[in-house]
């Protein structure tokens, strides 16, 4: 074997160098295409859930619109009628036309609520400068006011990084659907609500001790349905969301700050 001489044993040896320089820049390319391909939403899964926001959007102004035509303009309609039947028949039977004009009272009474709840929902304006901590109290104490029945716990970590409006919109997204539905469903007396930050995330957890959720929630549940719509908002946030069913219901959310 013909020895190499001192100039060709640096040029063998710079040519090993430039290769084993080039696998891993290749190596390294490699890795990067295959994260990104992680993290990357396929084209038919992105328009998938794109189809379900607008579904969920047209589905929203429908029902809106059904409200107030068949349950307040319904509830006017009758109430008008029933206060000319208390007029015509005062100077009569005084006491039929007053038990009629209690009903009427009563029923305007359920009409405030109705339309008080359809503001509530149509009502999007968020106050992002009010800090995330002093928002949260406010909801709480909210939900306290309206649901003395229900012990509601309240728990914000230290929070360094402020939520920008689509994550702050969002958490009081989540709370609405998850909160009222433990609310309205569960028959519970407890519910916690925690928010926290860590390892460049949120936490937002809503806990309550009630009686727990059907097996098929999480899949069975119809495509308009608070859960469907909660998945919806931890996609546009990139998020994650997981439920526990023991002694209760525990749904926790992850996203980034950004």
């Amino acid at each position: 074997m013909k020895k190499l001489s001192r100039k060709e044993s640096r040029i063998k040896e710079k040519e090993e160098a430039e290769k084993k320089a080039i696998e891993r820049q290749r190596e390294e390319l490699e890795r990067k295409i295959e994260s990104e391909s992680k993290n990357s939403i396929d084209k038919s899964e992105l328009k998938k859930h794109l189809n379900k926001i607008l579904m969920l959007e047209s589905f929203d102004n429908t029902y809106y619109s059904t409200v107030l035509d068949k349950r307040i303009k319904n509830t006017i309609n009758k109430n008008s009628r029933e206060l000319e039947e208390a007029i015509n028949s005062l100077s009569i039977d005084p006491g039929h036309s007053k038990g009629i004009i209690k009903d009427t009272i009563s029923s305007q009474n359920s009409l405030v609520n109705i339309i008080e709840e359809q503001l509530s929902k149509m009502n999007n304006s968020i106050d992002e400068k009010t800090g995330i901590k002093n928002a949260l109290s406010d909801y709480v104490f909210e939900l306290r006011e309206n649901n003395p029945s229900i012990n509601f716990d309240l728990n914000v970590g230290s929070i360094s990084h402020k939520p920008n409006y689509i994550r702050y919109y969002s958490i009081f997204r989540l709370l609405d659907i998850f909160v009222d539905n433990a609310i309205k469903h569960s028959n519970c007396s407890n519910i916690k609500i925690t928010f926290e930050e860590d390892d460049d995330r949120y936490t937002l957890t809503i806990k309550d001790d009630g009686d727990g959720l059907p097996s098929d929630y999480l899949t069975g549940s119809e495509w308009y349905s608070g859960i469907n719509r909660a998945k919806e908002i931890v996609f546009l946030l990139s998020g994650e969301i997981s439920i526990e069913d023991d002694y209760g219901t525990e749904v926790e959310i992850e996203f980034d700050y950004e």
